[in-house]
């Protein structure tokens, strides 16, 4: 099989993947919604006073079942977001995998991706750049955005959400998340997705692809 129909076939996929995936991050906000919508308005607020206050100036009588769910609810939310995130997040990194196999494979190159060391990202830069004789999007935009997304899939996996104060990327992921209103850091530095989140990354690494297949004559 020709390369370029190979790299044809990887496109679609990738294009079919993100769409199955956008269909199901909005089906997850939508559940997410009418669970609140039977949620008591007033045990909402209560809760929200809640988490607002602390509970040395807050009187927790004010709070009912309801309200304790709703807090618990905020936890849930970003659990189902995260999930869905770092899934997301392995096909981006499974389509690059592929698309490196089939470098070696269509141009007969001796080394795997795999042999490379380092953060798969780098290494699939490096393989396409370097081994593949190719050109990459490493300083475009686009690009960018994907680093970003990596760095949110570590601490997302390896801390809980948390970002470190002296991690060197932490101004250019806070200004990803800033963006579009994607999501926000809470008091303890610990990032809160909001509901667009899933979709923006989902449009962003379905643009990268659209740029990166172009990028080699596809």
């Amino acid at each position: 099989m020709e390369e370029k129909t190979v790299f044809q076939m990887l496109q679609l996929h990738s294009q079919f993947e993100i769409d199955k995936l956008i269909k199901y991050s909005d089906t997850i906000e939508e559940l997410l919604h009418n669970q609140i919508d039977r949620i008591d308005r007033k045990s909402i607020e209560n809760a929200k006073n809640f988490l607002l206050g602390s509970s040395e100036t807050f009187d927790t009588k004010l709070l009912n079942e309801e309200s304790w769910n709703y807090i618990e609810f905020q936890s849930f939310k970003q659990i189902l977001r995260a999930s869905l995130f770092t899934f997301s997040f392995s096909f981006l990194e499974n389509q690059l995998t592929n698309t490196c196999y089939s470098f070696q494979k269509t141009r007969q190159i001796p080394i795997s991706v795999s042999d490379l060391r380092g953060d798969l990202l780098e290494r699939v830069k490096v393989y396409q750049r370097d081994l593949a004789k190719l050109p990459f999007l490493e300083n475009s935009k686009i690009w960018k955005d994907i680093i970003s997304i990596r760095d949110i899939r570590n601490f997302v996996v390896h801390n809980n959400r948390n970002i470190p104060l002296n991690h060197k990327n932490r101004k250019s992921v806070i200004a990803f998340l800033n963006k579009s209103n994607l999501g926000s850091l809470d008091e303890g530095e610990f990032i809160v997705f909001s509901e667009k989140f899933n979709f923006g990354v989902l449009r962003i690494i379905q643009t990268f692809f659209e740029s990166y297949y172009k990028e080699m004559g596809i």
